[in-house]
């Protein structure tokens, strides 16, 4: 489990908790995987690829491509670009704390002054728990700058597991250290076209990976944000709105920025808050706490894949969203990531392959990622 050290105390505003595990022979709520492997054996080119995979070619001997891997070529040529590149620092951020400039923020301010009280004021429409969350800290007002400038600076570190030291681990070896992609577009296009090429010509598949783009904003009313979240894309069924699944991508790697998973969390939130899961209670004994649910978010830092889970209950969606809302929220959002797969690798490309697959299956299907462990 990841803690955080002074900074930006994100996990108590979102109510949220962190774990990170290894990859695992399985992954909690995606079924048939194994079945997923054997499809992908059919997939033209499949092969032909995964037996390039580990090929590092310069980028100008690239051009003109001989070798044909059919559906996988411009995935295989993304590859070699996110390898090749000299790097730059990440100049996207995917989430915004900065209110909208409007007349409701001198409102909002006004209510942050020393003396006021920020519950008794009612804004447009009733604010929601997280909302008071954000205004007790400030979130629009004078301490905005500041609590960037923390979350910038936020580290993750286990208290009980020491720096390794050469001389005391003779097997120490230092880790490699990658430049960022020059271009996030680049890694992005191929988190889409890597889970397209795999899923396209599978029959049965009914969900489609798009680069679309979705602004997620959480705030008091419709005239002021507190902040905002925007994906790298997402998987769909057609004629739907909401999204199965959400996309992330940065151009570093994960360890070189710890704001990562804080934007991962605060996108988890604002997707729940936009698009809440459809809530039945099966008999009037059972409680919102009992209800549980998961949400999956794909992600790739750099050369390296990640699946990071959500799991929550009805009452932490009512904390959420629900304005009217008094008592204080017991119930947390649980992180828990997955990973990482390197796509340099050809067993790892194979198997986030076969589990890419598999859900887009199991979400196509309309089939919940929800297992009994979901709290867990």
């Amino acid at each position: 489990m990841s803690s955080g050290a002074s900074g930006f105390p994100y996990s108590s505003f979102f109510h949220s908790i962190d774990e990170t595990s290894t990859i695992g022979p399985l992954i909690p709520g995606i079924g048939e995987v194994d079945n997923a492997k054997i499809m992908l054996k059919s997939v033209p080119h499949w092969n032909t690829f995964l037996e390039k995979v580990g090929m590092k070619v310069y980028l100008q001997q690239i051009l003109p491509m001989t070798e044909d891997f059919g559906s996988f070529t411009l995935v295989w040529y993304l590859m070699q670009l996110i390898q090749s590149s000299k790097g730059s620092e990440d100049q996207e951020n995917d989430l915004d704390f900065s209110p909208a400039i409007t007349r409701q923020r001198a409102r909002l301010n006004k209510r942050l002054q020393p003396g006021s009280d920020v519950f008794t004021e009612s804004p447009t429409r009733g604010m929601t728990n997280l909302t008071k969350e954000f205004l007790e800290i400030g979130l629009g007002g004078a301490q905005s700058d500041a609590l960037t400038e923390e979350a910038e600076k936020w580290q993750l570190y286990d208290p009980q597991s020491p720096p390794d030291d050469l001389k005391k681990d003779p097997n120490f070896a230092p880790q490699i250290s990658f430049p960022p992609v020059s271009d996030e577009n680049t890694v992005n296009a191929f988190l889409i076209l890597l889970p397209s090429a795999v899923t396209l010509s599978i029959p049965g598949v009914k969900a489609y990976w798009s680069l679309e783009r979705k602004r997620y904003t959480v705030g008091v009313d419709d005239d002021t944000e507190l902040y905002t979240a925007r994906t790298d894309g997402h998987l769909a069924i057609p004629n739907q709105d909401y999204s199965k699944i959400i996309v992330e991508v940065k151009p570093m790697m994960r360890k070189a920025s710890a704001r990562v998973r804080m934007q991962e969390t605060a996108q988890m939130v604002a997707w729940i808050h936009k698009e809440p899961d459809v809530i039945n209670l099966e008999n009037n004994d059972q409680k919102p706490q009992d209800i549980w649910f998961r949400r999956m978010m794909l992600c790739c830092d750099r050369h390296e894949v990640y699946l990071v889970f959500a799991g929550y209950n009805a009452d932490y969606i009512d904390y959420v969203r629900n304005s009217k809302r008094d008592s204080s929220c017991d119930s947390f959002l649980r992180m828990s990531e997955f990973g990482p797969w390197d796509i340099r690798n050809r067993d790892d490309m194979e198997a986030i392959a076969a589990i890419i697959l598999a859900v887009t299956l199991q979400m196509g299907n309309d089939q919940p990622l929800t297992s009994p462990d979901a709290s867990k």
